[in-house]
């Protein structure tokens, strides 16, 4: 899967504080200065997790 965009819809969940609550549970620490570049990272990654469930695809509770 490709990121052509940085770009993130409006209304996007992730905030830096997700960014530093996800770095607190892996022990590192990110310069603050830097800390918006990492939530626009992970900011396109969840809507790109959010694309790629919307796909058509067998769900695990089907057939169940």
């Amino acid at each position: 899967m490709s990121v052509f965009s940085l770009d993130t819809r409006p209304g996007n969940p992730v905030t830096v504080k997700d960014v530093d609550e996800i770095c607190a549970g892996l022990g590192v620490t990110i310069k603050d200065e830097e800390k918006e570049e990492y939530k626009t990272l992970l900011a396109v990654f969840h809507e790109s997790m959010e694309n790629l469930m919307d796909l058509p695809g067998e769900s695990a509770r089907e057939g169940s």
